[in-house]
C-alpha cells in the first residue's frame, strides 16, 4: 500500500504481515506516516497504490469487520475534536 495526497507522498509503499496472535507495532518521528498507516489500516482512508488486507478482509471495502478483528492503543489519550 502506499499514500499520496498530489505530488506529497505520505506513506511510502509498504508491505507489512502479521501473523494470528503477534503483536505489532509502530512508532516513529513526526511526518513518518504512522497516522496514515494507521487510518489505512483501518479504513479511513483509501491508498493510492495497492491493497489492504486483515486477516484476508479488504480493509476497503469492509472496514467494521477489520477493526472488529484488530486492537489499536495510542501512546496518549487525546480528547475528541469537535
Amino acid at each position: 500500500m502506499a499514500k499520496k495526497y498530489g505530488d506529497f507522498i505520505a506513506l511510502h509503499p509498504l508491505n507489512v504481515e502479521v501473523h494470528s496472535g503477534e503483536f505489532f507495532g509502530v512508532f516513529g518521528p513526526n511526518g513518518a506516516g504512522k497516522s496514515t498507516f494507521i487510518k489505512l489500516l483501518t479504513g479511513q482512508l483509501k491508498p493510492s497504490k495497492g491493497k489492504i488486507e486483515v486477516l484476508g478482509i479488504n480493509a476497503i471495502k469492509n472496514p467494521q469487520k477489520v477493526k472488529a478483528n484488530i486492537g489499536i492503543v495510542p501512546e496518549s489519550e487525546s480528547p475528541p475534536s469537535y
